[in-house]
Parts: C-alpha cells; structure tokens; sequence
C-alpha cells in the first residue's frame, strides 16, 4: 500500500480511495515509475510491520553506511542469526563493537 500511495502522490496512479472493483488500472510505465530497485516505489521492509519511527531509523542509516534497507531489516527481524553469526564470526563481533562504540557515543550526547 505504501508503494500505491508514492505512485499515486506522483500523478502514476489514482489514490486507492477512487478505486472501484470495476476499474481496471493501466499499470505505470517501469522506466519512469520503477518498481523494484534503489529508485523503485516497493520497498521491502517496509512489510516487515515496522513501525514507522523503526522504518525511519533504517532508511536514515540505510543512506549514512550505503547499506541496503532490505539487509537491514532482515538482520533486526532475525535476532537469533545475529546472536549465532557473532558468536561464529570475528569480523561481525568486531563489526558490532564498532557499532555499539558510536551508540554509546551518540548516547552521551542525548
């Protein structure tokens, strides 16, 4: 639904309140309106059910580290494959106290 609304505040597609179930809609044209990709409407974390404060934060440091959205999620929603690559993994342990340095860090200033 999140993709539909972008489309629709962009002039691609009518906004789901006009739809009607006798309306058929002419799909947008993909190279203007790309679907999937950096550029595209879908975004698939935001179906992981999110919140929208949560969906933020992984967009705002998804663009700071170059990382993609997508893989960000997945390893939030996957906390047991997190725990297990850290214990079996010494570049994601040294990785995490990186990670959890500049969390301290940003903490103190809060």
């Amino acid at each position: 639904m999140d993709a539909w609304n972008r489309l629709a505040a962009d002039g691609a597609v009518p906004h789901a309140a006009a739809l009607r179930p006798d309306t058929n809609i002419e799909p947008p044209d993909t190279g203007k309106y790309p679907f999937y990709g950096t550029n595209g409407y879908y975004r698939s974390w935001e179906a992981t059910g999110l919140s929208t404060e949560r969906r933020d934060a992984v967009e705002k440091e998804a663009e700071k580290s170059g990382t993609r959205p997508s893989a960000i999620t997945y390893v939030m929603t996957h906390p047991t494959a997190v725990k297990t690559a850290l214990l079996a993994d010494e570049a994601t342990r040294r990785a995490a106290r990186e990670a959890l340095k500049e969390f301290v860090i940003l903490s103190d200033f809060k």
